[in-house]
């Protein structure tokens, strides 16, 4: 018996999550490793690039943290903002700002992962956009699957999808992961804080659960027997 992925991921993304020691990103890409509960985040590499009034700027700017609950995974957190102000837009109406992390890191699992979840907490306004796109391969560099969440302005049809959901076919110790995290602006405000991301397996009942379900099930038809008995010889 296997619990609904999207029961999953809704119920922890209601929880807050549980974060541990954050650490800039920069400092992490020089050989760091973040670990909890079975799961070793490492070689991370990374680069930022921007243009106009965007932010952030560099890899000091962006915290990076373990993060438990119901789901347990990674946070990366930092003030992703795009603006272009309105003096600035009348004068360039082609003026663009924006910033963009482009990040990967592998991730070790001592219990194996089937199911990722990913979300963050964006916005925009106007002609802008706020996003996150991510492919997801294997130890050997095999292409599994991808997630995408995203903001868009009004100009771009407007609305969000703040959380994406991907079912892995099989158990995996060790993925590889490629992201990519930006705000652009042609006019209007973009951004986001942190964007999150929870690596796990697929509920299944533990065996005495079985059992406890199985004598729930036979004292609930017993009732009913006595009940049905009790109504004939009334």
């Amino acid at each position: 018996m296997h619990f609904s992925k999207a029961i999953i991921f809704s119920t922890a993304a209601l929880m807050l999550p549980l974060l541990g020691h954050a650490t800039p990103l920069n400092q992490l890409s020089k050989g760091g490793s973040l670990s909890i509960s079975g799961l070793t985040f490492d070689n991370f590499q990374a680069q930022v690039s921007h243009q106009g009034y965007a932010a952030p700027t560099n890899k000091k700017g962006i915290d990076v943290a373990a993060v438990s609950g119901l789901g347990n995974g990674i946070r990366f957190s930092s003030d992703f903002i795009a603006d272009v102000p309105a003096a600035i837009a009348k004068k360039d109406p082609y003026f663009v700002s924006y910033a963009d992390l482009s990040v990967s890191f592998d991730v070790k699992s001592t219990t194996g992962i089937d199911q990722i979840g990913l979300d963050f907490d964006g916005h925009a306004t106007g002609l802008s956009m706020a996003g996150v796109d991510e492919m997801v391969f294997d130890g050997n560099g095999h292409y599994l699957g991808s997630l995408s969440v995203g903001c868009f302005g009004q100009a771009f049809g407007g609305g969000c999808q703040d959380t994406d959901t991907l079912s892995l076919h099989g158990l995996y110790n060790n993925l590889y992961i490629i992201k990519d995290m930006g705000v652009t602006s042609f006019g209007g405000n973009a951004g986001f804080s942190f964007v999150d991301q929870v690596f796990g397996t697929t509920a299944t009942p533990e065996p005495a659960s079985f059992a406890l379900i199985g004598a729930g099930l036979i004292g609930v038809a017993g009732l009913l027997r006595r009940r049905t008995k009790n109504a004939q010889g009334k």
